[in-house]
């Protein structure tokens, strides 16, 4: 989908913005942003605080059942299937892409631990708890985490 891939790059451009890391393309693209606020809507970070996390989804939630209300900003950026309706769907499509982006950090954790106890690669840190002996557990959670990405990339 189109819009989750735009939630996509927009949550990916934020947090290398709050982490410091920015090249020359990125402050372009930072001065791009800027002089386009107020035009474009940022998809899923309903609100708006620059990324998209839990706290969106809650605001989703809150707004859905009844229990929140929303400004006209944030609906438009609540409408992440653009059908001009905020509803189940749009809280699942947000949903996903979360469960999606922490699977992605959850396999990228377990790949440098996976190589760091098969010696594929050699580390300075520390793995505190986890021995050899653990490889084959860490390697069946690293396929299942690969597999269930595998599915939400498809879902998406």
């Amino acid at each position: 989908m189109i819009i989750l891939s735009i939630i996509s790059g927009i949550s990916d451009f934020s947090e290398r913005k709050e982490s410091g890391s920015t090249s020359s393309d990125e402050n372009k693209i930072d001065n791009l942003d800027k002089t386009l606020i107020g035009k474009l809507h940022r998809v899923g970070d309903i609100n708006n605080d620059g990324k998209i996390d839990k706290e969106d989804i809650e605001l989703l939630e809150d707004y859905i059942n009844g229990e929140g209300e929303l400004t006209e900003e944030q609906k438009a950026n609540a409408d992440l299937n653009g059908d001009g309706k905020i509803d189940k769907k749009d809280l699942q499509i947000l949903r996903i892409f979360m469960q999606r982006r922490e699977t992605e950090e959850r396999v990228r954790d377990l790949e440098g631990l996976y190589s760091a106890l098969s010696g594929e690669q050699t580390s300075a840190h520390i793995v505190l708890g986890v021995d050899n002996g653990n490889i084959e557990s860490v390697k069946s959670e690293l396929d299942s985490a690969k597999a269930l990405l595998a599915i939400l990339n498809n879902v998406i």
